[in-house]
């Protein structure tokens, strides 16, 4: 009953940005000043959220779990809606406070052709898991993690060892 209720709520997360992001993928966000209100944390639970969505997909590639085709395309869902705010998500440099690098302020363009690569991924990743077709799914997984490492990279510091 739990996960029947937490696959609705992603999907009806995932649906609801979806439907207020189609459309506007990195042309001019009417959400700009939403971003700037929440900042990091708003940057912070998106990006994690991503690695969530894109775990639990990578997850049965792997063949350690089994979604049903409905969960499948909620996740696809979800990383191709939160993929729309990536750009929008660093207005702000916090590479002094962040694992962020100063890279991503002083080489604008290429961390923003970057995140719409990233994208156009999970624009693919959302119709393979929509379709429910396996050999697409685990193409796009694969190209979408391809993209999240093109930019955690050259843009993101090490983690700080404990």
């Amino acid at each position: 009953m739990k996960r029947t209720l937490a696959t609705a709520l992603a999907a009806l997360v995932a649906g609801a940005l979806l439907l207020v992001t189609t459309g506007e993928a990195h042309q001019g966000h009417k959400h700009k000043e939403g971003v700037a209100k929440f900042g990091l944390r708003f940057r912070t639970s998106t990006m994690q959220a991503l690695s969530i969505h894109m775990g639990v997909l990578a997850a049965e590639k792997k063949g350690e779990l089994t979604l049903t085709p409905a969960d499948r395309a909620a996740h696809g869902a979800a990383v191709r809606a939160l993929s729309v705010l990536v750009v929008d998500l660093f207005q702000q440099d916090t590479s002094a406070r962040t694992r962020s690098k100063p890279e991503i302020w002083t080489d604008w363009e290429t961390f923003a052709a970057r995140a719409r690569d990233m994208d156009v991924a999970a624009a693919a990743l959302a119709t393979a898991t929509a379709a429910n077709e396996r050999l697409a799914i685990d193409a796009a997984i694969d190209a979408v993690g391809k993209t999240c490492g093109g930019c955690h990279k050259p843009f993101r510091k090490p983690r700080h060892k404990r």
